[in-house]
């Protein structure tokens, strides 16, 4: 009997850690061992998998914008810059305060 396109898989089981495939995706006692990095799991990652019909949707599907390009520096006019840097100014740590060491007299509580 021939598969359908359409037909629903189970998801496939994958290393949490290395993100491979299981080898064997229904072990015994339901423990999986990754090949690779030798993960033991009990719970492993489910990741779907694609019918047909949506693998060609997935490549057909216009591609994101790189996210190589960074967006250009904002404008900042001179007034702006004048009063953040005297923001900064204002919020930096002026000298040590000044302690004074009070000591009870020996009758007080």
């Amino acid at each position: 009997m021939a598969k359908r396109a359409d037909a629903v898989e189970p998801p496939r089981k994958m290393c949490g850690n290395c993100d491979a495939e299981f080898a064997n995706q229904n072990p015994f006692r339901n423990i999986f061992k990754c090949a690779q990095c030798g993960l033991i799991s009990k719970k492993p990652k489910l990741v779907p998998v694609l019918t047909a019909r949506e693998k060609l949707e997935a490549e057909r599907a216009p591609k994101p914008a790189s996210p190589k390009a960074a967006p250009a520096p904002p404008v900042v006019d001179e007034a702006a810059a004048r009063e953040a840097e005297e923001r900064r100014q204002v919020s930096e740590p002026g000298p040590e305060p000044v302690h004074l060491n009070f000591t009870y007299p020996n009758n007080a509580p």
